[in-house]
């Protein structure tokens, strides 16, 4: 097959391939757990939604403030100062260890770092970062949630993610896990559309990264065939 005609048959497959089924992929992320990149028996993280049910509606602001006030400390130990301060971190984190919501706040705050760790392997599973460097970033911030207030960070340390563009153009089905996320400013739910976000863009880079190297494989084996023609 000349490389031309193997473009056009491999381009429609590694679409077929890469829209099959995302959002359900990442919808299982959030209702199952994320599968641990280091297990060998397929073990989960806490799913994003018991999470969610275990915090309870009321308490997600509190919950919240209490995550982000320990990545607080974590940046002002690098010198780098955000919007709450580490005066205010120190309190917020002091009143929850001695409110009634201290061991159900700590527990769930564990499993939300966890889940966020693995969902940054994602992108190393799909190409966009290498291991080297995810272990880079996660021994300086290790209690890395990805917050709306502080994603720029992540975005910048992956270079081009959030804008990266690759051959395959292929729409992320957020509807596919049954709503919209755009319009919600709840962190929450705007976790649940970064899982579905990660997830599709790491698919299509890797099924891009698959394509250039089955093309550049293809017009090798016709240049040979040409030589011995």
């Amino acid at each position: 097959m000349k490389a031309a005609q193997h473009v056009g048959a491999l381009e429609s497959y590694m679409r077929m391939m890469v829209m099959k089924d995302q959002g359900a992929v990442a919808g299982a992320a959030i209702e199952d757990g994320i599968v641990k990149h280091n297990s060998k028996t397929g073990e989960r993280t806490k799913s994003l939604n018991s999470i969610i049910e275990a915090v309870g509606e009321d308490n997600q602001t509190e919950f919240l403030n209490y995550c982000e006030a320990f990545r607080i400390l974590d940046l002002a130990k690098r010198g780098i100062k955000q919007k709450m301060t580490t005066q205010e971190a120190n309190k917020i984190i002091a009143d929850v260890k001695k409110s009634k919501n201290a061991k159900l706040f700590e527990d769930q705050r564990k499993n939300f770092v966890e889940y966020n760790h693995e969902l940054l392997w994602v992108l190393v599973d799909g190409g966009f970062i290498t291991e080297e460097q995810y272990d880079k970033f996660l021994k300086v911030d290790p209690n890395f949630i990805p917050l709306s207030k502080n994603m720029e960070e992540l975005e910048g340390f992956v270079d081009g993610f959030k804008d990266s563009k690759t051959m395959i153009n292929i729409p992320i089905p957020i509807h596919k896990i049954g709503t919209s996320m755009r319009e919600v400013k709840n962190p929450f739910l705007e976790m649940q559309k970064r899982t579905v976000e990660y997830y599709v863009k790491a698919s299509r880079n890797k099924a891009g990264l698959i394509f250039v190297n089955d093309i550049a494989n293809a017009i090798a084996q016709d240049a040979q065939g040409d030589v011995v023609a």
